[in-house]
């Protein structure tokens, strides 16, 4: 991912990278604590996870 502008460094610009690259990370976080949730959630009820053995 590239960000250009007509000027060297812009303050604008480097704000918005990271406020885009925050709510990317917040995102993240949530994904990996509902999947967390869910495993926890499944092995609690004694449930196989994963692929079955061969």
């Amino acid at each position: 991912m590239t960000f250009e502008s007509n000027e060297e460094k812009n303050s604008i610009g480097t704000l918005m990278f990271n406020i885009l690259g925050s709510f990317a990370q917040f995102e993240r976080d949530l994904i990996v604590e509902c999947t967390s949730e869910g495993r926890e959630r499944v092995k609690a009820q004694g449930k196989h996870m994963g692929r079955k053995a061969i």
